[in-house]
């Protein structure tokens, strides 16, 4: 039979609870307090097991500028062996530059996947082994001209974890600097001004449904919100 990935509670232990368990029974409380333990022993067990898979081979199916698609073989905890696609990338940024006055900037810019216009923070492409933070402060500059005096990282998003390896490092700037923006020489993209009220409202009402934007929006509106109580 097949493991289940994790070993139960001490079956002997668990014997011997059970066996006094039934000489116990004419004393209601001492019987409760008994069951009570044993089944808090297992819930915490079954709460904390980890369903892993098991990664046996897998082969690079495609290699590209941004991504390498591998196909793998993986053992899940019944023993059955199956095929998982994964798409491996470096990882990137977003950045949400916010002014004293509550304004972010944002960029509209074309994504050929979805053949549309979309309003987004500014973001970019992690190289391999580059600092997050290095890569937020070039990208805000590149992509808006701002710099700034506070980089607050508001955490990491893993973006399709069920198949790819892209995490997204989000990032609060504060205390803006303008610039001239200079973007990569294949991107086309407009610089637009909205408070940072009005983009919660368009993520609320899904106007924007890019999920590093919502992130980094909802993330920011919070921390601000207790930064200023």
């Amino acid at each position: 039979m097949p493991s289940c990935g994790y070993e139960p509670i001490d079956r002997k232990r668990t014997e011997k609870i059970l066996s006094f368990g039934k000489k116990m029974w004419k004393f209601p409380k001492a019987y409760a307090i008994l069951i009570n333990t044993l089944c808090k022993s297992f819930y915490l067990e079954v709460m904390f097991m980890e369903y892993i898979e098991k990664r046996l081979e897998g082969d690079i199916k495609y290699s590209g500028v941004i991504v390498k698609v591998r196909l793998d073989k993986a053992e899940l905890i019944n023993g059955d062996i199956v095929k998982r696609e994964v798409v491996e990338h470096p990882g990137g940024v977003t950045v949400l530059p916010v002014d004293e006055d509550g304004n972010c900037y944002m960029v509209r810019q074309f994504r050929y996947p979805f053949q549309r216009m979309m309003l987004e923070a500014p973001a970019g492409k992690l190289e391999y082994g580059e600092d997050p933070r290095d890569c937020a402060v070039r990208e805000l500059s590149e992509e808006t001209g701002f710099s700034a005096d506070e980089m607050i990282y508001l955490g990491a998003c893993c973006t399709s974890p069920g198949f790819s390896t892209e995490v997204l490092h989000i990032y609060l700037a504060l205390g803006l600097h303008a610039g001239e923006s200079h973007p990569d020489e294949d991107e086309f993209l407009d610089v637009e001004k909205h408070s940072l009220t009005e983009l919660s409202e368009k993520v609320m009402s899904g106007e924007i449904d890019d999920g590093k934007t919502i992130v980094a929006v909802l993330k920011a509106e919070k921390y601000l919100k207790q930064r200023q109580a």
